[in-house]
């Protein structure tokens, strides 16, 4: 029962997380999800805003429960245990953030005065996307030394390496044309 629940949590997190990323900006005109953050398609005062923070808040809860249920089925002394923690505090809880608290249009904080709602986004975004590339990197590593699982252990250290491509290449260029495109990715 533990398994499926954290299964099923996992998938239904990222498919929402997944339809919102990509269908948020369908409705504003102009929006190109190419060179845009995905913040921006429900920023304060944006079209649909409501609906797409809901999907970021929902997938945020489900993938907070993925990570913590998901470390239960491990040894307590489990790296594995550690690193799906990790994933469900920053992850879960860093995309629930970003979804009860989005960013002013544009995205971009004013430095002499941000609204709270804009710092907390950027705060709790830019913390998930600094720490979760590694956390599925410390997953494959530790899930390599448990034999049932040398297959995820692959298939995680390869999304880790991509996933912490991509993220070098946003944080390394975060006006680029792009930029929306790395996010995603």
């Amino acid at each position: 029962m533990k398994k499926q629940f954290s299964f099923w949590s996992g998938i239904f997190g990222a498919f929402l997380f997944t339809v919102a990323s990509i269908l948020g900006g369908l409705g504003i005109e102009g929006y190109n999800p190419i060179n845009q953050y995905i913040s921006e398609s429900y920023a304060t005062g944006m079209p649909n805003a409501v609906i797409w923070q809901y999907f970021f808040i929902i997938s945020g809860i489900f993938l907070f429960f993925f990570g913590i249920v998901t470390a239960k089925c491990f040894p307590k002394r489990s790296g594995t245990r550690v690193w799906f923690f990790i994933f469900a505090v920053f992850y879960g809880i860093g995309t629930l953030l970003t979804g009860i608290f989005p960013c002013d249009i544009g995205c971009v904080m004013d430095p002499e005065n941000p609204s709270l709602s804009q710092f907390i986004h950027n705060t709790a975004g830019t913390l998930t996307y600094l720490v979760v590339p590694f956390c599925i990197l410390g997953l494959s590593f530790s899930l390599r030394n448990l034999k049932p699982y040398k297959r995820l252990s692959i298939v995680s250290l390869v999304c880790g390496v991509i996933s912490l491509v991509f993220i070098i290449l946003l944080f390394g260029n975060p006006e680029g044309q792009i930029k929306g495109l790395f996010q995603r990715v």
